[in-house]
């Protein structure tokens, strides 16, 4: 009987560390919610999304670092390949993307570092090393326990070249909402492929534990 009263006082803690109650109302219906907020002097905005996963974290997290597997499901991504671990919690990423006129591809290159802000908690950071297409980006996501599932919480901001870029403005939020949503299914999905999980979930031990494995 206490640890069940444990448990619900834990969840309740957490709803009001993560989550307000029009928050919590919200997700339960629509499953991702959306906060766009300017920065000043930058073309586009910083977006952070709150997500539910039916997943637990340490496997949304795992899928979410499959950074060689993004070629796969990302669209209009057409190549994502490891190429360096300067630390055992951090890697590079090259990536190739097809771009709209008047970009044909975009090149470049990321660092993701790897977290466990918390006890079954886990984060993934990334920022940018060298890119065709962007003057600056960083972003992070925060994957929490959440019920049985997991409170995916997304930010987002990228300073883009191109002169044309803010005429793409709300285009760029409803991309990343959508290339998120096809996050999670692709998490939701690949977490029954069972040697898929356990190569990446044991790659994601590893970057935590000391251990290059990327």
């Amino acid at each position: 009987m206490f640890k069940f009263i444990f448990l619900l006082s834990f969840t309740r803690i957490f709803a009001f560390e993560y989550l307000d109650k029009a928050e919590e109302s919200f997700l339960k219906q629509h499953k991702t919610q959306t906060k766009v907020v300017e920065v000043k002097d930058k073309v586009w905005p910083k977006v952070t999304i709150k997500a539910i996963v039916d997943s637990s974290p340490i496997n949304s997290a795992a899928i979410f670092s499959a950074f060689d597997y993004q070629q796969n499901y990302i669209p209009d991504m057409t190549m994502s390949k490891v190429i360096k671990q300067p630390n055992t919690n951090e890697v590079h990423v090259y990536y190739e993307l097809d771009m709209p006129w008047p970009v044909s591809k975009g090149i470049y290159t990321n660092g993701h570092k790897f977290f466990t802000p918390k006890e079954g908690e886990f984060k993934v950071t990334w920022y940018s090393i060298k890119s065709d297409i962007a003057e600056d980006l960083h972003g992070s996501a925060h994957f929490i326990p959440y019920k049985n599932k997991t409170l995916l919480i997304y930010q987002t901001h990228v300073d883009p070249k191109s002169f044309f870029a803010g005429i793409f403005k709300k285009i760029m939020v409803k991309d990343v909402e959508k290339n998120l949503k096809i996050i999670i299914n692709t998490i939701e999905t690949k977490q029954k492929d069972e040697q898929f999980l356990k190569k990446y979930t044991k790659k994601l031990q590893n970057a935590l534990t000391g251990i290059a494995s990327y």
